[in-house]
């Protein structure tokens, strides 16, 4: 019989250095791969801590512009509400002040008007129409021509008042637009104008 002889190999051995070496390797790559990632990781969190800053920074420019703007928003709000509240007469004089505007209105445009407080407006009527604040409402009525309606519905519109053009009714007599505007406080009225005006 063969014998063989087996020879015990030490700590020193080729086999264990290269198994030991093979383990290093091994620990220094995964090592080497997880500190590239975490330096990408913090290259990326400091990229993301700048960009935070800089819009940190344009936050507190944007602050005190902010600010402003809305006191000057709402300061030129309040003047407008203030205007729009001035055109609107709250007491039975300014009433009267508005419809001595009206009838001087229709004596500059030489036209007789025949102008109604509307007092009596249906439930039905209210409800299909109901309005964001307090109204009153007038009839006008007036004999004239197309020219002279778009004259006193210009008219309305420049008086210093808050004023809606709730109906308009025109029937030309003539049947050509143009009515006869001489005499007109003897003809009948041809022309209807409802409006509402509002108050406080």
């Amino acid at each position: 019989m063969v014998q063989i002889n087996k020879i015990e190999q030490g700590p020193d051995s080729p086999g264990i250095l290269k198994r030991t070496l093979v383990l290093s390797l091994i620990l220094t790559a995964i090592g080497a791969v997880t500190t590239f990632a975490m330096g990408l990781t913090a290259l990326s969190t400091n990229d993301d801590i700048k960009t935070n800053e800089y819009f940190i920074s344009v936050a507190k420019d944007v602050q005190p512009n902010f600010e402003d703007s809305l006191v000057l928003y709402t300061g030129e709000t309040q003047k407008i509400i203030d205007f729009l509240l001035s055109l609107r007469p709250a007491s039975e004089e300014g009433y009267i002040t508005f419809l001595t505007a009206l009838e001087e209105l229709g004596n500059k445009l030489s036209l007789h008007l025949d102008i109604k407080s509307i007092g009596s407006v249906s439930e039905s009527e209210k409800k299909a129409t109901k309005e964001p604040s307090k109204t009153l409402e007038y009839g006008i009525s007036f004999y004239g021509s197309l020219k002279n309606l778009k004259s006193l519905l210009k008219g309305i519109a420049e008086l210093p008042y808050y004023v809606k053009v709730a109906e308009v009714r025109y029937s030309d007599p003539n049947g050509n637009g143009d009515g006869d505007e001489s005499d007109n406080k003897h003809k009948l009225q041809n022309t209807y104008v409802r409006i509402k005006l509002y108050v406080k």
